[in-house]
């Protein structure tokens, strides 16, 4: 059932990946501060998308999954809410991430990409033993968010960039 929730992360997260490529590209030949002020740009548009797309497939989600895999699959709806969600962080961390490489501080991505497996790594046996599936998906969404919140913080450390205005339209 797990694998129903991780094949519409694995879809839908190529929505960031497509945007981050064309970013580092960007940001990579502007001056730091443009870099940054693109980056925000960015990573308020992969929110709002993401969002969107969050909200409609977990809406939809409790039809289409058993529609599409049969009704033993129901089980896969909160593990594919969870998902979404962690894809919605993961998109808007990454954007942030590109930023450190195209400044030439791709180390500052590698210890918060750790961090957050580590995270997972130490939460996902206690969860899946309580939740079962859900569990692990509760695991990974918590390990996102650390991820996040480190990335976000360091982006508003390194640009003085408010958080709100890197993640909202404000």
């Amino acid at each position: 059932y797990y694998s129903v929730a991780v094949t519409v992360y694995n879809g839908i997260i190529s929505i960031p990946r497509s945007i981050n490529t064309l970013l580092l590209g960007e940001t990579t030949s502007k001056e730091p501060r443009q870099a940054s002020a693109l980056t925000a740009k960015a990573t308020r548009s992969i929110v709002a998308a993401m969002g969107m797309v969050a909200i409609t497939l977990s809406s939809l989600g409790p039809w289409l999954i058993p529609f599409m895999y049969g009704a033993d699959f129901s089980r896969a709806v909160i593990p594919v809410i969870f998902l979404l969600l962690s894809a919605l962080l993961v998109g808007t961390s990454s954007a942030i991430q590109t930023y450190f490489a195209s400044i030439n501080r791709p180390g500052l991505s590698s210890i918060i990409n750790l961090t957050v497996v580590t995270a997972a790594l130490c939460t996902a046996p206690v969860l899946i033993i309580i939740a079962g599936i859900n569990g692990m998906a509760i695991a990974v969404l918590s390990a996102r968010a650390v991820g996040l919140t480190l990335s976000l913080l360091w982006f508003r450390r390194l640009t003085d960039i408010p958080i709100a205005s890197a993640i909202l339209f404000t």
